[in-house]
């Protein structure tokens, strides 16, 4: 049986699994924190961290979850998150998320991490299918679907609730027979 990797290189960037240590809790809470404002605009999740007790909780918590989180270092900082926010390997398919901090936003890594999960999901794993949602307001994050090679299947109405308000997502995805067609030989 396949097994994830605790660091996949990405070139200029690395996905790490999370290390469970205060030292690594504290900075993850510290990006959490600095970038507050700017995630929240389409995340409800930084509201959950407010000391360092949380983010060591987090990592915690998703320690030996399956296929769940990775941080994305630049240098050894942690400077984004990636994963599956879903993984089901009996139905063959996962829904990816990701989070950057704003100052590292237009380098391409939230893409090139993509790109390493579906090597994980679809060639070590046989998954079938990835799916990314996006905010219908949220065009950056489209495009990074877009750049990664998804394509755009619809718009689920309400799809979930951000702040307390409904709100519609657009659902990208990408099959395993489209990858392959991608592939470099």
């Amino acid at each position: 049986m396949a097994e994830f990797p605790k660091r996949i290189d990405c070139g200029d960037c690395e996905l790490v699994k999370p290390e469970v240590t205060f030292s690594k809790s504290q900075e993850f809470f510290d990006v959490i924190v600095k970038n507050k404002e700017f995630l929240l605009e389409w995340l409800d999740w930084p509201n959950y961290y407010s000391k360092p007790e949380d983010a060591y909780n987090y990592l915690k918590t998703v320690e030996n979850v399956k296929g769940s989180s990775y941080l994305i270092q630049v240098d050894g900082k942690i400077v984004g998150g990636h994963g599956f926010v879903n993984f089901n390997e009996e139905y063959k398919f996962a829904e990816l998320g990701y989070w950057l901090a704003p100052d590292f936003n237009g380098r391409g890594l939230v893409v090139r991490g993509i790109a390493a999960l579906e090597n994980l999901a679809f060639g070590q794993f046989g998954l079938n299918r990835l799916q990314i949602k996006v905010d219908t307001e949220n065009v950056k994050s489209q495009a990074v679907a877009v750049r990664a090679g998804y394509v755009k299947e619809g718009i689920l109405r309400h799809g979930y609730v951000l702040h307390g308000a409904p709100r519609d997502v657009i659902v990208y995805s990408k099959l395993k027979s489209e990858w392959e067609k991608g592939k470099v030989k």
